[in-house]
């Protein structure tokens, strides 16, 4: 979509490419834009490719992390073309709508260095829901205390999945931003639950170097590493995803079927190239005495068919000043009769066909 925006300080110049957020909602409470309260649009300055963001949070979507959606807008503003720019969908209340059972919970951003530690719960940004530190802190006791299994005890506020899924992605992605420093995530406790889940962002730096499963600065990644049980199931499930990525299954049904017509359409377009490649291979017109796909295996049908198109008398054509004389089609071999099966053992009877035959 091309929008057109103008900048709410007036007078103010705006960089280059500017990273913008646009707030439908400032002036008018109830200000919505196709449904959505704000828009994130980020210039991709630091993604030559333009794809990164995409591709990252498609793919966390498909392992069952919560990721925000994302597309594309070309943007103008007071009729300057500012180019393309990502339009990523915001954590909010309408994203916490969609993912979760029940939207009331508390929703934190970390910053750069924010760990699930004691230290660092009154850093946490408070962006949804009531400002639950309490909560915040249960988690940051479980993931900081040895006598607690933080990952496997049945009472732990940790979705242990969740998290496995979230690390996963962030290996496969390259997401070395992400929850391995620690930086650009979310966490939301959801009331149906009372667990705490992890929200991936911040993904334009991905696919730009790999991500070693056990580099990293974070306080539960170095807690399951350091624990057998842990690692054991961190790598199964690591597993199991790699499997699922590489199965049909693993996509969703409208995405199987945009794959199998992509499919479909690739091999329509290189089935027409070759046959562009033979035409002009074998000359002008030859297209038009192609066999048919029932005659492809029968010889003598089309060897028949260029003698009757063809003729027996030769062919001049004049091209680039000289005179090309070609060479009539062979004549067609005439195919044996087929004799019945139930006649094959009897040679007195094919005597007398043949004989009448003759006649």
């Amino acid at each position: 979509r091309r929008a057109t925006r103008t900048s709410t300080v007036v007078g103010t110049p705006l960089d280059d490419k500017p990273a913008l957020r646009l707030k439908f909602s400032q002036y008018e409470p109830d200000g919505r834009f196709l449904g959505l309260p704000s828009l994130t649009l980020n210039n991709l300055t630091q993604d030559r490719t333009l794809t990164h963001e995409a591709l990252s949070y498609r793919i966390f979507r498909d392992l069952g992390v919560p990721a925000a959606r994302s597309g594309y807008v070309h943007l103008a503003i007071n009729d300057d073309d500012y180019g393309l720019y990502a339009n990523v969908e915001p954590i909010n209340g309408n994203f916490l709508e969609r993912w979760f059972d029940d939207d009331d919970g508390p929703l934190y951003e970390a910053g750069i260095g924010h760990d699930v530690v004691p230290e660092d719960v009154e850093l946490f940004e408070h962006d949804e829901g009531d400002d639950d530190r309490a909560a915040l802190t249960e988690l940051a006791a479980w993931a900081t205390d040895p006598a607690r299994d933080v990952f496997f005890d049945p009472a732990s506020p940790l979705d242990r999945e969740e998290f496995f899924a979230m690390v996963v992605g962030e290996i496969v992605t390259g997401q070395w931003d992400g929850y391995h420093k620690p930086n650009n995530y979310y966490l939301y406790r959801d009331p149906s639950t009372l667990r705490w889940a992890f929200i991936p962002s911040g993904l334009d730096q991905t696919w730009e170097r790999p991500v070693a499963p056990f580099a990293h600065d974070s306080q539960l990644l170095d807690r399951c590493v350091a624990e057998p049980a842990c690692l054991a199931a961190f790598a199964d499930h690591a597993r199991a995803t790699a499997a699922a990525l590489r199965r049909p299954a693993a996509v969703p049904a409208r995405r199987r079927h945009h794959r199998r017509a992509a499919l479909e359409l690739s091999r329509l377009r290189r089935t027409a190239q070759s046959g562009a490649r033979d035409r002009r291979r074998r000359g002008p017109g030859a297209h038009r005495a192609a066999p048919r796909a029932r005659h492809r295996r029968q010889p003598h049908v089309v060897a028949a068919r260029r003698v009757r198109r063809g003729g027996v008398r030769l062919r001049a054509r004049r091209r680039g000043g000289r005179v090309d004389r070609r060479r009539p089609a062979p004549p067609a071999r005439r195919r044996p009769r087929r004799v019945p099966r139930r006649h094959r053992h009897q040679p007195c009877v094919l005597v007398v066909r043949r004989g009448r035959r003759a006649l």
